[in-house]
């Protein structure tokens, strides 16, 4: 018997050797309908559960993509790859790169018979507002990544329904947690930061953001694995998290608060926080992590990954 006879469906994943890669497989491979391929650039080693086939491949090149879908031939694309690394990845040119790649990989997709698309979009695609944001409202991206996921989202979304394959924008709020441990984004910045003696500054205290634990975010994702929903739909907690308290809870839990700071404290914050009425009432999606427990799951994570250098 053919082993596509034995496997439901064939999931690509993109990106998989990422924060974000890795944790949605830890969590989606427990499904045995399906079968898993793991992207990796090959420019760190990961260890991936057994049974994730992992290939290696660089998506800005097109030849490699043509390569890479004639011969996994998935049913179903996760596509969290992106170029994230870098602390002012937000302006970088080569989210120019990630753009053309993308639709490359979404052109060779539905050539070779591809059923479902689930793109990993950001609260970038939104800019900042004092409004709550809504799928398909007010969407003014500020930045070169922003600009580029939603225009990548757009077409996505346009090309699939003409189509007619299935299509999913999980346009992704601040995510944070464990197995996080890229300096890049404040979280970690701070935690690392602390468990070092060192002291963090908090630029930005009254900013007013929608933090979200991994966690939470996969399970989401994951749930969009066997739904037929198509469009937009925002994860994230849907609770607005004032950046002052986010940090003075790292700070209380580590018991470092001398070593916080705070610039800016008179100048207005800005506001990320999503509306949550599809996630919820729509795909039954519930994400129940505290900041507060969600904080100290990840603290525990690095004070682990201290012990192990």
């Amino acid at each position: 018997m053919d082993a596509r006879d034995k496997i439901v469906k064939r999931v690509l994943v993109t990106g998989a050797s990422g924060f974000l890669g890795q944790s949605f497989l830890k969590q989606a491979c427990k499904n045995p309908n399906f079968e898993f391929f793991a992207v990796i650039s090959g420019r760190r080693e990961v260890a991936f559960q057994e049974g994730i086939t992992v290939v290696k491949a660089n998506l800005l090149e097109h030849q490699q993509i043509e390569e890479l879908i004639n011969n996994v031939r998935p049913d179903i694309i996760y596509h969290f790859a992106w170029g994230l690394e870098k602390q002012d990845f937000v302006n970088a040119e080569e989210n120019l790169d990630w753009l053309m790649a993308s639709t490359h990989l979404l052109r060779a997709f539905i050539n070779k018979d591809g059923k479902r698309f689930v793109f990993a979009g950001s609260s970038a695609e939104y800019g900042y507002q004092n409004n709550i944001c809504r799928e398909g409202e007010s969407e003014l991206p500020s930045d070169l990544y922003g600009i580029t996921k939603k225009a990548f989202s757009d077409v996505a979304l346009h090309i699939c329904r003409q189509m007619g394959i299935s299509c999913a924008i999980a346009r992704i709020f601040s995510v944070y947690g464990s197995g996080e441990d890229r300096l890049v984004h404040t979280i970690p910045v701070a935690i690392s930061a602390f468990l070092s003696g060192n002291s963090f500054i908090c630029k930005a205290p009254n900013n007013v953001w929608d933090y979200i634990y991994i966690d939470d975010a996969v399970h989401a994702l994951v749930g969009l694995t066997e739904s037929d929903f198509s469009g937009i739909v925002n994860i994230a907690t849907g609770k607005p998290c004032v950046m002052r308290n986010v940090f003075e809870e790292i700070a209380s839990q580590l018991e470092c608060c001398h070593l916080l700071y705070f610039e800016n404290e008179n100048e207005e914050g800005r506001m990320l926080v999503a509306d949550t009425s599809i996630l919820t009432n729509t795909l039954g999606i519930a994400c129940n992590t505290s900041l507060k427990r969600g904080i100290a799951q990840t603290i525990n994570w690095w004070k682990i990954k201290k012990c192990e250098v």
